[in-house]
């Protein structure tokens, strides 16, 4: 996870002024795999920086936020989020008090402390010295205030007004809705006046250069930890730990490194099911951490299988599970009856496609599997299976992939086919030629055969296949000999779709660039606009659109080529689409989600806020159940989102559902108590009643079964009702705070407390209720007994709790706790005792004691 980390200089480093000195920050853009890494500065220079390589290292690591380091569910003690992102900052003297990295460099908490550095998820901890007498470096570059130009990896036109033009940071941000945080700026630029979101570390990209540098936070840099050295936690070093098996062959065991798959059962894994990632390290006996792309999650071993290193040429079997193979062939080929025979078959590996698909031959039949189902079988005789395939019939469930998985099929059977060893010259012969990139067999079949250019075998033309796999030697020989290049096969496909479907975008490019037709649909109704949205071709998605291609044309399921980019969280694909002129936004899917809906159902920040500052109107939307984007954000506890409806798009709070539930009845029920917060200190109407007269009280007293405890113990978090229930009694306690009504009745004439099915959490609440019913004189013999302790205190001598040699004689507000002395008592932000900040500090004679100023000239 090298790749986006934000550096500085080390202490190794050789590199003279190429940084443009002490403090100056740079990113992290390829890790080049021999200890070294590739660094992008800020200042615009470009070097290659030692990471272990002979024992050297060039490089502090300032900030992993960027590559995606996540601590879920530890919140910092100071900002309140609820995740830490970046490095976890452990106090050692105070019980589970952890700061972020914002909050640690800009020295919240007690400076006296000495904290635990912890790099990532699971790390081992590494002890740092206290902040007090550390000494402190000022990071400068990319940061509010700087002047910016366009940089390294610029992508965006003229946004900016056009090359060389400049502009202010005004904030550093999360860019969209990928994995990192801390990794773009927000930019206004002095020409246009428009301001634009930028990666400065969003897997390993740099959209910007300083032209005047910023001012960062300053950093310790010994406390922070050296990129590549052995023993740092974080440390792409880090010592290997025991394989996990989960079969008995020796050759099943999991190892750091080895390539694997999810492929248990479950709806809220369907993003990583079947999808290979590389496994990043071993947590405790029975967890792995498994990388894909720019995240990473924590799976139980028994749900991760291997994958093996397959080639060309290779002999291999077929796992025999039906259930496992239907679930791993999911956007890998399909799946359909036919291919049951094949199972626990040995079969010749006769191509592996982009996406790692490898297509298997059985004789003369052959089918395309994810490499997950097959296991090397070396020395043995491969089975062969007879009968004609049928490429009629679709194996694709999703008519998004079915193109791609039908062409690969046939691409497969192509490729067992000896056309051209026969006499004749034909359709097969010229098909099976272009599908195998065979340019002098092509040209000889023109030569025999002019015709042949337009000729079709198994429902497929010789420029259909050639685009789709790839061959553009070859769809260019077709092209300048007539191929017709909008010519369609049964199911409307043409040699656009089946380019882009192929993921080729260059082929793709040279079509539109050719005339191809941009607004053909094929049988699903997905045009060229869609394909190169959900394949993120971004090239030829700006290309399709601006040669005419319709950016609202729908498919099947209704769904929009933005519908798609916003499925796949596709930042640049959804921003060239809303930018488009005639855009639609209002356009529903089948599942009623508009495009601003759906962002908010799949967590795409990037998309939403864009959505919103294109057409604000839309943001109260409801679709045919009454359901808007706050709604659908509530349920899902995308809080960014929420923050953003509700400040930026002025959010109706009190909209109601179908069953009359406000966003705040909604966030309750699921126990999403941050996100109860947003809303009710926003201003959410709490004592709203829903259809069945619940408020929001009674929704947080209700615990829902828990239906996804198969994918929380996978990825490792294993939130349990008792989890759940702690986040409802915060819901409760916040809503007392507010007043909220604990006796309201609903439909069936139940309280809060009656409708709780758990009596742990009944219990607590009835408690909290008590503590606010105090009578008069039970409150007045309250107060006396806070008068006795406070009169205690004074007569007591305590130690001081810092230094431990001085009488605590300072009292603290407004907590009212006299444990330090008077020259320790700006040492600490918080009380020691009651953790509460600490407002004012008074002395024995009643005096608000101030900072003494620096008397160092």
């Amino acid at each position: 996870m090298s790749v986006g980390l934000r550096v500085v200089r080390g202490p190794d480093w050789n590199l003279g002024n190429k940084d443009q000195g002490e403090g100056h920050v740079g990113t992290v853009v390829k890790d080049n795999g021999n200890e070294t890494f590739q660094v992008v500065w800020d200042m615009g220079e470009q070097t290659t920086c030692r990471g272990g390589k002979d024992g050297k290292s060039d490089l502090i690591i300032l900030d992993n936020a960027p590559a995606g380091v996540k601590h879920l569910s530890v919140a910092c003690e100071e900002c309140g989020k609820g995740t830490i992102i970046g490095i976890r900052w452990q106090c050692n003297s105070c019980n589970d008090v952890s700061l972020c990295t914002p909050c640690y460099m800009t020295d919240k908490h007690e400076v006296s402390h000495t904290f635990k550095r912890i790099d990532k998820p699971h790390a081992s901890s590494v002890n740092v010295p206290k902040r007090a007498g550390s000494k402190k470096i000022k990071a400068a570059g990319i940061f509010p205030g700087a002047t910016v130009m366009r940089g390294t990896d610029w992508e965006y036109s003229t946004q900016d007004g056009g090359n060389g033009q400049k502009g202010k940071v005004e904030d550093v941000r999360n860019f969209g809705s990928v994995a990192g945080g801390r990794n773009a700026v927000r930019v206004r630029w002095d020409k246009t006046g428009e301001a634009n979101v930028y990666r400065v570390g969003c897997k390993g990209k740099v959209d910007l250069k300083c032209v005047s540098e910023g001012s960062g936070t300053y950093y310790y840099k010994d406390h922070l930890p050296v990129l590549g050295k052995s023993g740092s936690s974080g440390s792409p070093n880090a010592s290997p730990r025991s394989p996990v098996g989960r079969g008995a062959g020796g050759d099943t065991l999991l190892q750091i490194g080895d390539k694997c798959v999810v492929d248990m059962p479950e709806e809220a894994l369907k993003e990583c099911i079947g999808e290979v990632g590389t496994i990043k390290g071993f947590v405790g006996d029975s967890a792995i951490e498994v990388q894909y792309d720019d995240r990473s999650y924590q799976f139980y071993a028994g749900a991760v299988s291997k994958v093996y290193p397959i080639r060309v040429g290779d002999v291999v079997r077929v796992g025999k599970d039906e259930k496992k193979a239907i679930l791993l062939q999911k956007n890998h080929g399909g799946w359909n009856a036919d291919m049951k025979q094949a199972l626990g078959l040995v079969g010749k590996v006769v191509k592996i496609d982009s996406d790692g698909d490898v297509a298997v031959a059985f004789g003369n039949n052959a089918w395309v599997f994810n490499p997950a189902l097959l296991t090397p079988a070396p020395g043995e005789t491969p089975n062969q299976l007879s009968g004609e395939v049928d490429f009629s019939k679709s194996t694709s469930e999703d008519p998004r992939e079915e193109l791609g998985d039908n062409l690969g099929r046939l691409m497969a059977h192509l490729l067992l086919l000896g056309a051209l060893e026969r006499q004749t010259i034909g359709p097969e012969q010229m098909v099976v030629a272009a599908a195998k990139g065979d340019l002098e067999a092509v040209q000889m079949c023109i030569r025999r055969n002019k015709d042949l250019v337009n000729c079709t075998f198994k429902d497929i033309t010789p420029l259909i296949i050639a685009c789709h796999e790839g061959n553009e030697n070859i769809v260019k020989v077709l092209l300048q000999n007539g191929a017709n290049i909008n010519g369609t096969n049964e199911k409307g496909t043409t040699a656009l779709l089946a380019a882009l479907s192929g993921k080729e975008e260059s082929i793709a490019i040279l079509l539109v660039k050719n005339k191809a037709n941009v607004n053909v649909s094929d049988a699903n109704n997905r045009t060229p606009a869609h394909a190169a949205a959900y394949t993120g071709l971004c090239s030829a998605l700006k290309v399709v659109l601006e040669a005419g291609g319709n950016p609202n044309r729908q498919d099947d399921d209704g769904d929009t080529p933005l519908h798609d980019a916003i499925e796949k969280r596709n930042d640049r694909a959804a921003a060239i689409i809303l930018s488009h002129p005639r855009l639609d936004l209002t356009i529903t899917n089948k599942k009623g989600f508009t495009p601003l809906i759906l962002a908010a159902f799949k967590g795409h920040d990037f998309a939403a806020e864009r959505i919103v500052g294109k057409a604000p109107d839309l943001v109260n939307f409801q679709n045919k159940d009454n359901h808007c984007a706050l709604h659908v954000a509530a349920v899902n506890n995308h809080q960014e989102i929420a923050s953003m409806l509700v400040l930026k798009g002025k959010a109706k709070l009190d909209l109601r559902n179908n069953n009359g539930m406000t966003a705040c009845h909604l966030a309750a029920y699921e126990g999403h108590a941050d996100l109860v917060k947003i809303l009710v200190e926003n201003g959410a109407n709490f004592e709203i009643k829903d259809g069945d007269g619940d408020t929001v009280f009674h929704c947080a007293m209700r615990i829902k079964q828990n239906e996804g405890g198969l994918f929380l113990q996978l990825v490792g978090l294993t939130i349990n009702n008792r989890q759940l229930e702690n986040e409802k009694f915060k819901i409760v306690i916040m809503l007392l705070d507010k007043g909220a009504n604990y006796n309201a009745k609903n439909n069936r004439g139940a309280t809060p407390l009656q409708v709780c099915p758990s009596e742990r959490l009944k219990n607590a609440v009835v408690e909290a209720i008590k503590k606010r019913q105090r009578t008069p004189q039970q409150q007045a013999a309250s107060n006396m007994a806070e008068a006795m302790n406070e009169l205690f205190q004074e007569l007591l001598s305590l130690p001081c709790a810092v230094c431990k040699e001085n009488v605590a004689n300072v009292r603290f507000l407004p907590c009212k706790h006299k444990i330090t002395c008077r020259a320790c008592c700006f040492r600490v932000n918080r009380c020691p005792m009651c953790r509460q900040p600490i407002a004012e500090r008074i002395d024995p004679q009643g005096r608000r004691l101030v900072p003494e100023p620096c008397q160092v000239q």
